[in-house]
């Protein structure tokens, strides 16, 4: 579940990949590694996908898994409206930001306690919910 974007079409888009069950952030939660779908005219991982996307005109995309610890997960999502836009140096700054708001959400979770459900560990408005961006 998305619980914020920062456009309208982000989220939408966010919302195709999560009801066709695959898709680049995804295969990052699962991986625990960044993943690229690098070009949506030639990427042939997840075809309904990258249909969608460049339909909506996103060329490519990034999804980021953000370290929660073993009980919770999230992840970033990141659309590009071109291709060669997340190069080696951008993925690189993702992981940054990425680990400094994985920081974040875990340090919210122990400095909120009445917040978090202890079972989990996590904040109950993150249970399994990703936040995604759309790079410009």
């Amino acid at each position: 579940m998305t619980i914020a974007g920062n456009s309208d079409e982000a989220i939408l888009l966010d919302g195709v990949e999560q009801a066709l069950g695959y898709g680049p952030c995804l295969e990052s939660l699962e991986t625990l590694q960044p993943v690229l779908l690098a070009d949506t005219h030639t990427d042939t991982r997840w075809p309904a996908y990258a249909g969608t996307l460049a339909a909506a005109g996103a060329r490519s995309v990034l999804g980021l898994p953000l370290d929660l610890g073993k009980d919770a997960s999230a992840a970033l999502k990141f659309f590009a409206p071109a291709t060669g836009l997340f190069t080696e140096e951008a993925i690189g700054e993702a992981v940054v930001f990425g680990d400094m708001a994985g920081q974040a959400l875990r340090l919210a979770c122990v400095s909120l306690p009445p917040t978090c459900s202890r079972k989990t560990s996590r904040p109950r408005w993150s249970s399994g919910r990703r936040s995604i961006w759309h790079a410009e």
